[in-house]
């Protein structure tokens, strides 16, 4: 379903260059209302670029949407060139995907190096190979991953001390899984508490671990690993058990109120999978009115949206006894420190940034929910 929300997304980019370069023609004789209209058209593609797997789309957007008049069409013109590239881009075809390996032990990595040739032809690996945390440090500045494969015995530092700094300090959102030769519950707890996202025994073969990484880079559903039974992590993957999950169920309705409907709908996708029921609405005043009429457990809330923007309709919701408790999630492009404060002094109970991390979603929604269950 990912794949299918993906791809119709980047059906719609041939629509969205036809529609800039129809405000660019027409700047020249209505510039203040084709400048509206571009920054309007701008802050949708700024949410939603990255959250479909397009951060130069995301970037490109948000210039133009932060730029100066004068630089307006300039700006303009890259951003078209963007979508020019990024709309004859296919996420059918094969996946080329960067890992950083981090391990001293040279006899290791050949052998994983050589699982990971043979592994696949769903996957084309670019492997980076550092011995050393200094040294993937200093990779980790100049590349991005999609995953780093961390031993924990390196010659400069415990791989738990780079872990936590990767996680806690440099905020690296890239998936990491620790090799270890360690087998103690202590160790494994704490790496699954800093972050990792799974804890791998250098004991097991390398086309088992090859095997699970394999699996976790595909856009097949997978559990959300934090702390899992002992020798859980290394099972091959089975099917997503949804009864296994403690606050999931098809009774509690979500309500997402976006008026991108892509962005909406792979929000709404994703929410589906972890077991919810959604609802979906694209305008303020319809948000408003199912808000009142039947009552959601949490709503997902956008902020520049048709008819009520999200701030009006939160201060309604607050205002109103039937409603005043729901929690709310915003969802915005809007970043400004006036803006969240805004948002947090008109009572909302999360505010996250697009472009955004499904998964962080996913996490701030099941922790709402524990909360609201618990008082």
């Amino acid at each position: 379903m990912l794949e299918e929300l993906q791809n119709k997304y980047l059906a719609s980019l041939p629509g969205k260059i036809s529609e800039l370069e129809q405000l660019s023609a027409r700047y020249h004789t209505d510039s203040t209302k084709a400048s509206q209209q571009i920054r309007a058209l701008a802050h949708t593609l700024h949410g939603s670029g990255s959250s479909f797997g397009l951060p130069a789309l995301s970037t490109a957007a948000a210039d133009v949407e932060l730029a100066p008049e004068r630089e307006l069409l300039s700006r303009l013109n890259g951003l078209i060139k963007i979508l020019h590239f990024c709309s004859q881009t296919s996420s059918t075809t094969e996946k080329n995907l960067r890992l950083l390996v981090v391990t001293a032990d040279l006899d290791y990595y050949s052998s994983l190096y050589q699982a990971f040739k043979h592994s696949s032809k769903k996957f084309k690996y670019a492997i980076d190979h550092v011995e050393s945390a200094h040294s993937a440090h200093q990779a980790l500045t100049l590349k991005s991953y999609d995953l780093i494969l961390l031993d924990l015995m390196l010659p400069d530092q415990d791989g738990r001390d780079f872990l936590r700094n990767l996680k806690t300090e440099y905020f690296i959102k890239t998936p990491v899984y620790v090799l270890s030769p360690l087998e103690q519950d202590m160790v494994r707890i704490e790496c699954m508490s800093l972050g990792a996202e799974k804890y791998l025994a250098k004991q097991l073969s390398t086309d088992d671990i090859v095997f699970t990484i394999n699996h976790y880079l595909s856009n097949k559903p997978r559990l959300e690993l934090n702390i899992v039974a002992k020798g859980a992590e290394l099972q091959r993957p089975k099917e997503f058990n949804r009864a296994s999950q403690d606050v999931l169920s098809s009774d509690i309705k979500i309500l997402v109120a976006e008026d991108d409907e892509h962005l909406s709908n792979l929000v709404s996708q994703r929410l589906l999978k972890e077991g919810f029921t959604v609802d979906q609405t694209f305008n303020g005043q319809d948000a408003l009115n199912k808000l009142r009429q039947h009552p959601p457990e949490l709503c997902i809330l956008d902020v520049n949206m048709p008819a009520i923007d999200g701030f009006e309709v939160l201060r309604r919701l607050r205002a109103d006894l039937k409603t005043k408790a729901i929690p709310v999630i915003m969802l915005t492009a809007m970043g400004s420190e006036r803006d969240i404060i805004h948002a947090y002094e008109l009572g909302t109970n999360d505010y996250i940034l697009k472009p955004f991390s499904a998964t962080q979603l996913v996490a701030r929604v099941k922790s709402l929910l524990k909360l609201k269950s618990a008082n």
